[in-house]
């Protein structure tokens, strides 16, 4: 399957720089199925709303965030996720793979759509390092 390299980018708008990874590659993200309301999918999308949307809102994923999303089911490493999506995307270099995964889980655990597998957030350096 081929895709714009343009559609498998979610959340981002252009990086005019390089961006340091600090996602912990053996954290397993799993979905939150207790936080999520509603749950439509389509083609190639999947809508959500989750119970802390205040307004109701709901929120879109394309094709790549979509994978991303069905392959945090609680077996799956990130690096488990990142090499899965490089093998479906063979035509993505897997540095725009893996910079679009980590922008992807953060947007999902920022909505409360998912965890972490025995309590390891795949971005405990990066928090450590904006409290210090």
């Amino acid at each position: 399957m081929m895709i714009d390299k343009a559609y498998c980018i979610v959340f981002l708008s252009p990086l005019a720089g390089r961006m340091e990874i600090f996602m912990i590659k053996e954290s397993i993200p799993i979905v939150k199925s207790d936080v999520i309301v509603f749950k439509k999918k389509l083609k190639n999308e999947l809508i959500l709303r989750t119970k802390y949307s205040l307004d109701r809102s709901n929120f879109k994923l394309n094709a790549c965030a979509k994978a991303f999303f069905e392959l945090c089911n609680g077996e799956n490493t990130c690096e488990d996720i990142i090499n899965e999506m490089n093998r479906r995307f063979s035509d993505i270099p897997v540095e725009v793979i893996q910079r679009d995964f980590e922008k992807t889980l953060k947007e999902f655990q920022k909505r409360g759509v998912i965890g972490w597998k025995n309590s390891i957030n795949a971005f405990a350096d990066d928090m450590e390092k904006k409290l210090n």
